[in-house]
């Protein structure tokens, strides 16, 4: 059954369906520049109608319409395989997490009880520029915000600022270096990420934790944690503009085990987050060669 919104083609001749629905959504300009009405656009039957098609042989639309299908179930593939790995590694968070699951050393003995400490605890240093609301640029260093966030290692690909080096020199009470853990306190409260080796700087709405004897990866994949997540939810403020005291975040307890345990975990979820990544790199390898082999072939 369909809405009023939604209407049916069906073909009369013998051409390929596949091919027919390719071409079309390759060429929604043209549907687009029919569209009437400003906040829900709709399309008269007769421009459907006029939209004008070329069409190759029956044997040639097959051929192209097999090939457009075989990525169609590649792209499925890998979708499934990320989804998969998604999932395993949610039920593996909260397995660590909640102590269900537990490693053991190289010699096969179990690792110390984990311990509740305060989050300070494990700090040696706090990075914070909050308050201070640096000039910015097109270009230079880059001016991390709070949606660059929440990868184990910042987007770079989401910065929109840039400082300079005399701003990046003079302005900031204090830098971040590798190894700090990236915590957004306004907005999306609890976004965290890992500073990688690169030279930047941060937006007054994130803090940086730099740790003492603990994991920075650890400590990532615990915050990271939906039942610690809910700690920080715990202790927001606003409503409008949520955001979390970073005098509040450091007195919440958590329970923490050795580092030598800690290091286990952290290369263990390292690991699925790089096949993961490996995965993704391969879905979108994969949408880049449709859709340039469909501009290619359906101009």
């Amino acid at each position: 059954v369909l809405n009023q919104r939604m209407g049916l083609l069906r073909l009369k001749t013998e051409d390929n369906p596949t091919y027919i629905r390719t071409d079309i959504n390759h060429n929604q300009r043209y549907f687009k520049s029919r569209g009437q009405g400003s906040s829900q656009q709709n399309l008269r039957k007769t421009d459907i109608l006029n939209y004008r098609i070329s069409l190759p042989t029956l044997s040639e639309q097959q051929k192209i319409a097999d090939f457009i299908l075989r990525i169609d179930e590649k792209l499925k593939l890998h979708r499934k395989r990320i989804e998969v790995l998604k999932e395993y590694k949610k039920g593996m968070l909260q397995g660590i997490f909640n102590r269900k699951i537990r490693f053991q050393d190289d010699d096969g003995e179990d690792y110390p009880e984990w311990e509740e400490k305060k989050f300070k605890s494990t700090l040696s240093k706090i990075i914070d520029n909050r308050g201070k609301t640096p000039p910015t640029q097109e270009e230079g260093i880059p001016l991390l915000e709070v949606n660059s966030l929440g990868d184990s290692k910042p987007r770079y690909s989401e910065v929109k600022k840039y400082v300079s080096q005399e701003t990046y020199d003079n302005w900031f009470r204090d830098h971040i270096e590798q190894g700090d853990l990236l915590f957004s306190t306004v907005g999306r409260t609890g976004a965290v990420s890992i500073q990688d080796d690169e030279y930047a700087a941060i937006a007054q709405n994130i803090v940086g934790f730099r740790f003492e004897n603990h994991n920075p990866m650890f400590m990532y994949y615990m915050l990271s944690n939906f039942d610690n997540w809910k700690k920080i939810k715990r202790i927001e403020m606003g409503a409008v503009q949520p955001s979390v005291k970073v005098t509040q975040m450091i007195l919440l307890k958590f329970d923490i085990p050795s580092l030598p345990e800690q290091n286990k975990i952290a290369k263990f979820l390292s690991i699925l987050d790089k096949r993961m990544k490996l995965e993704e790199e391969k879905l979108a390898d994969l949408k880049r060669l449709k859709k340039g082999l469909i501009q290619k072939m359906f101009i």
